[in-house]
């Protein structure tokens, strides 16, 4: 009897944070503030699910002699896909389980029938393609020819779009011992070096295409009016989607703070700090009282600090303190106290950098950039650098938190933003 299994492409659940190969059944988390489990059935779930409706007297013929099994083994494939696209739409329709999108990456080689052109090299951002369906990807790095080389070795290209069904299988071998090549087999934008040095390149997958996802949470978040910022996170950019509903009062703008800083107050830095303008902590007048005042009905402890108003206050640590206000924060004004955070993505450098390795780039908040004029290779995974660079993400954080700060705040209450050691 011969056997037929599907290898057409599939629909592969989230990859993140770990991938799962498009497993049914298997579990993935969300990458937000809840986990999603769908329940996906595999093959081997359907057929099981004919062994138990169909009499053995017909199945057991068709299964262990032959032929007809394999129309039911082909349907059971065709449903399984469609098991896991159901379970996909049921993490991505709600904003707590629904992740970003993310690129589908694949390794190809590219391949010609003899060494006549000579050394030729294949550029970044040749774009290779799948002849069913024209799904493209981009060359990432250069991967060259030598003099006598009738093939690469593996070379990477990523996804043009982000989605599932980018996802598409490298070679597989069938139950009879076939092997059936990979999706992407059709050069579109053969970018060399020299030009057109060799027109008879040719590329081949050699693995399967993984990580393809696509963003559910920012059609969630678009839906709404709330557009991703750049670099944001997942948790931030789900946490400003809900939060928009909960708006004016002082309570809110301190719960959107806590909410957008929670993971990094979680790995140890500073909260953002609240603060009305009113509070004769923040600033006081002329001639304060001493805190402890004595009348004629008796003494009483007041809140006023003496040392608080001064010219030129030399102390700029937190709290934030003694500023000359304008007129505009007379009333129905707030100050907002951001702190100090270590590198989201900072792409400044430094003189004599002291990174011995690409950990030392790295940390619980994010990475910075290695400070050198050519990346070794081992850093690959590191930033470069530029003049006048500074901390993109950390940048893109705030701009993200003042936004949903001017769409929640009362209107015409104004507004100040400092940041720790102003």
């Amino acid at each position: 009897m011969t056997q037929i299994q599907s290898y057409t492409w599939f629909i592969a659940p989230p990859p993140t944070p770990s991938p799962v190969g498009g497993v049914p059944g298997e579990a993935f988390n969300a990458g937000n503030a809840l986990g999603c489990t769908p329940c996906f059935l595999s093959q081997a779930d359907l057929l099981a699910l004919m062994d138990r409706l169909l009499p053995i007297s017909y199945l057991d013929p068709i299964k262990h002699i032959g032929p007809g099994y394999e129309l039911y083994q082909a349907a059971a494939k065709v449903f399984e896909r469609c098991s896991i696209g159901v379970g996909i739409l049921e993490c991505s329709q709600f904003i707590l389980s629904a992740t970003g999108g993310a690129y589908a990456t694949a390794r190809v080689s590219f391949i010609r029938p003899n060494t006549s052109h000579g050394a030729v090299t294949i550029k970044a951002g040749a774009i290779v393609s799948t002849s069913r369906g024209g799904l493209r990807f981009v060359l990432q790095k250069d991967v060259a020819f030598g003099a006598g080389d009738l093939a690469t070795g593996g070379a990477v290209v990523q996804a043009v779009n982000q989605n599932y069904q980018y996802n598409v299988p490298g070679p597989k071998t069938t139950a009879r011992g076939e092997t059936r090549p990979g999706e992407i087999d059709t050069i579109d934008l053969p970018l060399m070096d020299p030009p057109y040095g060799d027109p008879t390149v040719t590329v081949t997958q050699i693995q399967d295409a993984v990580g393809g996802v696509a963003p559910a949470l920012d059609a969630l978040g678009h839906d709404r009016g709330i557009d991703r910022a750049k670099s944001e996170g997942d948790p931030q950019y789900a946490a400003r989607i809900r939060a928009l509903p909960d708006t004016v009062s002082p309570a809110a703008m301190k719960r959107l703070l806590a909410r957008a800083f929670t993971v990094y107050t979680l790995a140890g830095a500073n909260a953002p700090v609240f603060i009305e303008c009113w509070w004769v902590g923040f600033q006081t007048c002329w001639s304060a009282p001493d805190r402890t005042y004595t009348g004629p009905t008796g003494s009483f402890q007041n809140d006023y600090d003496p040392n608080l108003f001064v010219w030129s206050d030399p102390r700029r640590s937190p709290p934030l303190r003694d500023l000359w206000l304008s007129g505009d924060f007379e009333r129905g004004a707030f100050v907002v106290l951001m702190p100090r955070l270590m590198p989201i993505l900072d792409v400044g450098g430094m003189w004599s950098d002291p990174a011995t390795g690409i950990a030392d780039l790295k940390d619980v908040y994010g990475q910075r950039a290695l400070s050198a004029w050519s990346i070794p290779q081992d850093y690959a995974g590191a930033p470069g650098f530029c003049w006048s660079g500074y901390d993109i993400g950390a940048g893109t954080l705030f701009k993200g938190v003042w936004d949903a700060i001017e769409q929640s705040k009362p209107a015409g209450a104004a507004v100040a933003f400092f940041q720790e050691g102003y």
